[in-house]
């Protein structure tokens, strides 16, 4: 799980769209887990078209920076790898749903891929580690 200091998480919200996407990566493989945002189902946002995308981010303290104020009951949730890479992106994939990555609130650079893209290159990750 990550901690952060202060002065790590503002370098980190500093980051463009495809940094962060590829700290996500490598951090998500890394920790065996993403975070989502979750209220009597997962939260969904929409890209610039109208399509959904499923947000994912690296780390629970990164996802609850975006929590909408006044929600009831909006809590990050933990997503085990296992369960990321063989359950939910294929699902979205099924669904037509693309993967926002790193949101930051009031961003206009968070990246949104498709699920098998995202899970090609979480796998690409995961590969250096076996």
């Amino acid at each position: 799980m990550l901690e952060l200091t202060d002065k790590a998480l503002e370098h980190i919200l500093l980051l463009d769209g495809r940094t962060r996407y590829s700290f996500s990566v490598k951090r998500i493989v890394d920790w065996e887990e993403a975070w989502g945002l979750y209220e009597d189902g997962w939260v969904m946002a929409e890209d610039d078209a109208g399509h959904s995308v499923f947000l994912l981010w690296p780390a629970k303290i990164l996802a609850e920076r975006c929590i909408e104020p006044g929600t009831n009951g909006e809590v990050a949730r933990e997503i085990p790898l296992d369960e990321l890479m063989s359950d939910l992106l294929p699902k979205l994939r099924d669904d037509g749903i693309g993967v926002g990555v790193f949101d930051i609130t009031g961003s206009n650079d968070t990246p949104v891929v498709k699920p098998e893209d995202f899970l090609r290159d979480l796998t690409a990750e995961d590969s250096k580690y076996y």
